[in-house]
């Protein structure tokens, strides 16, 4: 499987890389279901107006999470998830809202220096910060269309804690019933934490004017072609 074809290439790597150009045409192709599925489940709902005030606010306390001089969480693992250069911020409000909530749904690049991930290390052995970023890039497609989707039902004042949202996942489609619950509700619980940061829950865990609508708007930004490469 090392030895080189006749047109220079190693079977094994293009075994490799076939397997993941599969990967990744099959994710792709689940990313464009889920988005057509949300977009025609937000259709039938009354529209989602911008908390314009709470908007700013909530921005205005991520800059300074995210361009803060001293170690502050979760300014690492947000500027990996959104791609985002600290110096550089989007100037715009909703679009620097946006793009790191999106990021918690697709993250964007890798924990920085040290942090960045070691497979060799075990569970128990990881970071805050790396913990966390597993868990994100555990959660499918099928996780967040149904969280997204209940909580743009819900409205503002919905059940947004860890608990809740793993119920959300297992009672969106009856057929496809969630027999690990405790196990989604631990990951969902990075999510959380790090919407409290975006204002998107209150601390209460529940869901507030801007995050009812960011959280759909920033799943499906997530989601667009092309939008996040």
């Amino acid at each position: 499987m090392m030895a080189p074809l006749p047109d220079g290439r190693v079977p094994m790597w293009t075994v490799l890389d076939e397997s993941d150009d599969e990967f990744l045409a099959e994710w792709a192709e689940a990313e464009a279901d889920a988005l057509a599925e949300l977009r025609d489940n937000l259709s039938e709902l009354p529209g989602r107006p911008v908390p314009e005030g709470d908007l700013h606010a909530a921005s205005a306390r991520l800059r300074m999470v995210l361009r803060d001089g001293q170690p502050q969480w979760p300014r690492d693992l947000l500027t990996a998830c959104a791609g985002l250069n600290e110096t550089a911020l989007p100037p715009e409000d909703a679009e620097l809202w946006l793009q790191v909530a999106a990021g918690i749904v697709a993250p964007a690049d890798e924990l920085p220096g040290d942090q960045a991930r070691d497979d060799d290390l075990a569970p128990e052995d990881l970071s805050d910060d790396e913990e966390a970023m597993v868990a994100l890039c555990t959660l499918d497609h099928y996780d967040w269309l149904a969280v997204s989707t209940a909580l743009a039902r819900g409205g503002a004042g919905t059940p947004a804690n860890a608990d809740a949202l793993a119920r959300f996942v297992s009672e969106y489609d009856p057929d496809e019933i969630d027999d690990q619950a405790d196990a989604a509700a631990g990951m969902f619980l990075h999510v959380v934490g790090l919407w409290r940061v975006l204002g998107a829950v209150d601390d209460d865990d529940t869901l507030t004017r801007l995050g009812w609508w960011g959280i759909p708007e920033a799943v499906q930004r997530a989601w667009e072609p092309g939008d996040r490469e």
